[in-house]
């Protein structure tokens, strides 16, 4: 849905945010700094999990 390091709109995070079940597990691939789990309520899944190959992005995720 997002090419090319793009950052989503608010529009477009939301539709994608109705998407997902709750209660379910969720992977994001090249997730960044976890900009995507910033916007969800954790609470709501049974495993969030997060992969990307930039150290960087890792360590500041790891801030959030």
């Amino acid at each position: 849905m997002f090419r090319n390091g793009a950052t989503p709109s608010v529009g477009q995070l939301n539709h994608l945010l109705q998407e997902f079940q709750r209660g379910g597990q969720l992977l994001d691939l090249g997730c960044g700094s976890g900009f995507l789990f910033s916007h969800l309520n954790v609470q709501d899944y049974d495993l969030l999990m997060g992969i990307d190959i930039s150290h960087e992005a890792i360590r500041s995720g790891k801030k959030k």
